[in-house]
């Protein structure tokens, strides 16, 4: 039913086209004309046959298949901030360089179903090192790397070693350079990592690339660790299976005509599962798949890049969150640009609660209605629960929250989407209560010892069903899915249960011009009303922010479209401040830990209110959220 199978009636495929691309690898400066297929092109019985063969029960049983049918195939580029691809991969290179990286391991004496952290900065030698992993049968556990010359860097490494220690890791992947600064910072300074740093970016394709044993190793394996984004606190490990990541892949492949190849651009980090899965295994997989993919950090510089990606490369799927469409649109609109005859299928959205706004956003500039798809997923799910296709399945519901796609089409792939109150009652249509999953995509089970923490995956409902407990609320009205939020963020007042998200775009909407977006933060402060925390745009007039931005407006834009809210308390901030996820979702348990405790940077507080009439004692709540003072609620004002 949606516009991906719309071509199957057309009566002959479209010819097949082809781009001349010099790709330079800076590697070894081997300058090499590479054939990259621009537009879907027709499908053959052969390249369906590696994600669908009985041999291809393990994503390395997958690649070994791939390389075998199609060795010199490029199957994913990567592309710079100029939008020109700098380098690209065949399976058959693939195939060699995990040879190569799997040698490396077993010299340093990496054994079958140790850990290994994989942590690359942006690139294809992620790649390298995250199957290479699996051709030894080490267990890849993908994460950003330490930032050795950034802020915050102490925080970092501590992090970084506590997952390390938490996996059992004693080595990590890294390219030489990265692996250099590592080395670097622990002469000049004492943070240093509790891990062997191993560099592959400069290895040589091997020339005997089957001569490793030849692991088979069961379905049910754990194949890779994937980490949580941490919004609510430190980031998991979940541990997930070959059948389970592969079983995702051919659900998501199922949502396009299977006559078409595919090909797809993407900015967001390799290492979360958003890109991991719908980029990187899916173009290394499916062999009628192929991604251009660039680093966060070139699509931060420059937003624009998305679109010169978009309409260089003519790629039928894209995917982000939802601060990136909206980033997209607002250079577009200051460029007066609109993508050029969009080829897109599906550009998904995930990350956040839907927001209507940013679907009509990505249709000004360009993209099809019937191609926006709102999505639902999650790192213990592999990636996909839900998919809205197209126009057909966008719905709002009285609240102007968006659908995030049909439970039918998670149905498709054999997983179950229900909401249950905390009884662990099934909701009928409407209820709003926790939304829970089950099906043959879920995790393992998390990385951690903590047991308390493993019963998220089986909690009993009153169907005598076990399934997995999200920690996102939700609804299910009319077949179709609404995320409002996580659970542990609500805001309860007498009873009354408020969304955040609801809030922050309220303000959003009403301080456009000088609220940086994506970035406001609604939270419970102590456990008689809403904290507002605004970030300042820099290009804001401060003066004119001095008169707009006030205490008494934000109650009143929050009073008129809410109802009567006891706002008691508005801080302001600069562009930066808030805590954010590496793809950018809101940290707002510790923004507000942060406030409560009153351990903002002064640099970053440009002006603070809380009413202080309310006599109630606040140290108890204070001491539930870790703060240290008994009342930070002092009224703090800086120069606007």
């Amino acid at each position: 039913h949606s516009s991906a199978h719309s071509h199957n009636s057309s009566p002959s495929p479209e010819p097949e086209r082809k781009m001349r691309v010099e790709v330079m690898n800076k590697d070894d400066l081997v300058l090499e004309k590479v054939d990259v297929v621009s537009t879907t092109t027709s499908v053959t019985s052969d390249e369906k046959s590696s994600l669908a063969s009985d041999a291809s029960t393990t994503l390395l049983g997958v690649i070994r298949e791939n390389a075998k049918h199609h060795p010199h195939r490029h199957f994913l580029h990567w592309v710079d901030e100029n939008c020109q691809v700098t380098k690209s991969m065949t399976y058959g290179q693939l195939w060699s360089l995990t040879a190569a990286a799997g040698d490396r391991l077993l010299r340093a004496g990496v054994k079958n179903g140790d850990r290994v952290m994989v942590a690359y900065p942006a690139g294809l030698e992620f790649l390298v090192g995250f199957f290479g992993c699996m051709r030894v049968g080490a267990v890849p556990c993908s994460f950003h790397p330490p930032s050795p010359a950034r802020p915050g860097a102490r925080e970092n490494f501590d992090q970084f070693n506590s997952m390390a220690q938490e996996a059992g890791a004693k080595f990590a992947l890294t390219t030489a350079r990265l692996k250099i600064a590592m080395q670097a910072r622990r002469l000049c300074t004492r943070l240093r990592t509790n891990v062997k740093w191993l560099s592959t970016d400069k290895l040589k394709p091997s020339k005997k690339p089957d001569h490793l044993p030849d692991l088979s190793p069961p379905p049910e394996d754990v194949a890779y660790v994937q980490y949580t984004s941490g919004t609510t606190g430190a980031p998991k490990g979940v541990k997930i299976s070959h059948k389970a990541v592969l079983h995702n892949l051919r659900s998501f492949v199922n949502n396009f005509d299977a006559k078409e190849k595919q090909v797809g651009v993407a900015w967001v980090p390799q290492y979360h599962h958003l890109s991991l899965v719908n980029f990187v295994l899916s173009s290394a997989v499916i062999p009628t798949f192929s991604a251009f993919l660039t680093s966060p950090t070139a699509f931060m510089t420059n937003p624009l890049l998305w679109a010169d990606m978009i309409d260089t490369f003519k790629p039928t799927i894209t995917s982000g969150p939802g601060y990136g469409y909206a980033l997209l649109a607002k250079h577009m609109k200051a460029a007066k640009r609109t993508l050029r005859d969009c080829n897109l299928v599906c550009a998904s959205i995930g990350a956040e609660p839907t927001d209507p706004r940013t679907l009509e956003m990505m249709t000004g500039m360009g993209i099809p209605k019937d191609s926006v798809w709102p999505c639902y997923g999650m790192a213990e799910s592999c990636l996909h629960v839900t998919i809205s296709h197209g126009a057909d399945d966008q719905a709002e519901d009285e609240e102007g929250h968006a659908s995030c796609g049909l439970t039918r089409s998670s149905e498709v792939a054999n997983t179950c989407v229900v909401v249950a109150d905390e009884s662990g009652h099934i909701l009928e249509d409407g209820g709003v209560g926790e939304i829970h999953i089950r099906g043959p995509d879920l995790a393992s089970g998390y990385l951690t010892q903590d047991k308390e923490a493993d019963k998220a995956f089986h909690h009993e409902l009153d169907d005598g069903q076990e399934y997995f407990r999200t920690g996102d609320l939700g609804k299910i009205s009319n077949g179709r899915l609404y995320t409002l939020g996580r659970l542990q963020e609500r805001i309860n007042l007498d009873g009354k249960e408020l969304f955040p998200v609801d809030l922050e775009r309220t303000l959003e909407a009403k301080f456009v011009d000088f609220v940086c977006p994506g970035s406001c933060v609604a939270y419970q402060h102590y456990g008689w009303g809403v904290g507002i925390l605004l970030e300042l745009r820099n290009t804001a007039d401060r003066s004119e922010a001095a008169k707009v931005l006030t205490a008494e407006s934000v109650r009143n834009v929050l009073g008129f479209a809410h109802g009567s809210l006891p706002v008691d308390a508005v801080t302001l901030l600069t562009e930066g401040s808030v805590p954010k996820t590496t793809t950018g979702k809101l940290r707002r348990t510790e923004a507000r830990v942060i406030t409560l405790s009153n351990t903002w940077k002064e640099s970053s507080v440009l002006w603070q209110w809380v009413d202080t009439s309310n006599e109630l004692d606040c140290s108890s709540f204070a001491n539930d959220w870790g703060t240290t003072e008994d009342n930070p609620a002092v009224n703090k004002s800086f120069d606007c």
